[in-house]
């Protein structure tokens, strides 16, 4: 990943900083630092099975949420594009 400040570069990210962050809905995240400056670089991709942040399925994992329910959200609620893209994932996995 790149550093964007200081733009420093490194393929094995030996350049990066790693830090734990724990957001309000206490899902914890890793948090990536350059080194060289301290900014702030991207957020380290993890495999964890995604919960539902929220409504009536919320702390479920998205294969134990029917299938009409995300369907559902996704016709007819606001959520971010990335839970979004999550869903339709998920979704296109067990048809």
């Amino acid at each position: 990943m790149n550093c964007k400040t200081c733009v420093s570069f490194d393929e094995n990210n030996t350049e990066l900083d790693e830090s734990i962050q724990v957001f309000k809905n206490g899902i914890e995240h890793i948090k990536l630092s350059c080194s060289n400056c301290g900014s702030f670089v991207g957020w380290k991709p993890q495999n964890k099975p995604l919960v539902m942040p929220f409504g009536k399925y919320k702390g479920f994992k998205l294969e134990n949420i029917p299938r009409f329910y995300l369907l559902y959200l996704l016709e007819n609620a606001t959520i971010n594009k990335n839970l979004r893209k999550r869903i339709n994932n998920f979704l296109d996995k067990i048809k």
